[in-house]
C-alpha cells in the first residue's frame, strides 16, 4: 500500500538484508489492516519463501509426499547435471529422454501446489467468516510444465535452460502459450465458482507480478472485481500501489489518500537503486 522507498524511510532501514523483502510482505500494512478490521487472514504455501505468509490466521499447504513417487528433488537433479550423468542428461535421444524424464522430473510438487491453490480458493469462498486471502500462483511463471488441457510435460527441454526456461525460443513460445491457456481457464473457472459459493459478494484483485520477458517486465494484468457503487473510482492509469488504498477508502471509510501512480525498476544486484520507468504499453479499463 506504499512505495518501498517510503516504507524503508518510515521503518528506519538503511541497508538491504536478505530477509528484508520477506519481512515487509509478511508484515504488510494490508494484512495488519484487515486483521484490525476483524477479518480472518488466509495465506498459502507458494514455493517462494518471501511470499509465504506463515503468520496468517490460517496457512494452507498441501500434504507432503511420504514415499518415492517417481520424481526426485530439484537439488538431486542439479547433482545429476553437475556429475558424470550430465552427459546422459543432456543427450536428446528419444529413448534416453523418456527414461530420464520419468525419473528426474523435479516439478511434481510444483504441479501439485498449483492445483492445491486453485482447489482451496474455491473452498474458502464458502467460509461464513469475513476473510482476506492472499495467494501467489506461480503460473504462468517458469517452469513451463503445464499444457493447455491441464496435463503436464516431463520433457526437460521445457525447463533445463537458464533460470529453468526452455532451451530455445520456439519451445519458450510453445511452453508459455500452453501454460497461459491453462491458467486462464483455471482462473476463469475459479472466479466463477467463488462467485457462486459466496454469500456476500466478494472483492477480487487479480494481479500479475511481472511480465514474461525483461522488455515488458513492468506491464502486468491488473483486474478488479469491486462493488458497483465504487466501480467508477478505478481508473485506467492505476498502479498497484493504490489497489488497496481505494478499497480501504471507499469500502471501509479509512484514511488512505491515493499516491501518485509510478513504476520503478531495479536490478537484483542493486535492489536499492531504483529507476523511474515510463509506461510502455497502452492501458485499458472495462
Amino acid at each position: 500500500a506504499d512505495y518501498i522507498q517510503t516504507i524503508l524511510i518510515n521503518t528506519g532501514v538503511k541497508e538491504y538484508r536478505n530477509d528484508l523483502q520477506a519481512e515487509l510482505i509478511k508484515n504488510s500494512v494490508v494484512f495488519q489492516q484487515f486483521k484490525a478490521l476483524g477479518y480472518k487472514t488466509i495465506a498459502f504455501e507458494t514455493g517462494y519463501d518471501f511470499t509465504q505468509i506463515k503468520n496468517a490466521d490460517l496457512y494452507l499447504e498441501p500434504a507432503k509426499p511420504s514415499a518415492f513417487f517417481g520424481s526426485i528433488d530439484p537439488y538431486e537433479v542439479l547433482l545429476l547435471k553437475s556429475s558424470i550423468f550430465k552427459i546422459i542428461y543432456d543427450t536428446h535421444i528419444p529413448v534416453v529422454n523418456q527414461i530420464f524424464d520419468q525419473v528426474t522430473f523435479p516439478y511434481t510438487n510444483h504441479v501439485q501446489l498449483q492445483r492445491f491453490m486453485f482447489e482451496n480458493l474455491i473452498k474458502i469462498s464458502g467460509d461464513p467468516e469475513p476473510t482476506f486471502t492472499f495467494v501467489h500462483l506461480t503460473v504462468p511463471h517458469t517452469p513451463f510444465v503445464f499444457r493447455a488441457d491441464g496435463s503436464y510435460t516431463k520433457d526437460r527441454r521445457y525447463f533445463s535452460g537458464a533460470f529453468v526456461t526452455p532451451i530455445s525460443n520456439e519451445l519458450f513460445a510453445d511452453g508459455y502459450l500452453n501454460q497461459l491457456q491453462y491458467v486462464n481457464t483455471q482462473i476463469l473457472d475459479t472466479v466463477q465458482r467463488i462467485l457462486e459459493n459466496s454469500k456476500t459478494p466478494p472483492i477480487i484483485i487479480l494481479q500479475g507480478d511481472h511480465g514474461a520477458i525483461m522488455e515488458h517486465r513492468l506491464p502486468i494484468l491488473n483486474a478488479y472485481l469491486v462493488p458497483n457503487s465504487i466501480k467508477d473510482r478505478y481508473y485506467s492509469s492505476i498502479s498497484p500501489v493504490n489497489s488497496f488504498r481505494l478499497i480501504f477508502q471507499n469500502v471501509f471509510g479509512l484514511n488512505y489518500p491515493l499516491l501518485e501512480d509510478k513504476s520503478y525498476y531495479s536490478k537484483y544486484e542493486t535492489l536499492f537503486e531504483w529507476t523511474l520507468e515510463p509506461e510502455k504499453m497502452d492501458r485499458c479499463i472495462k
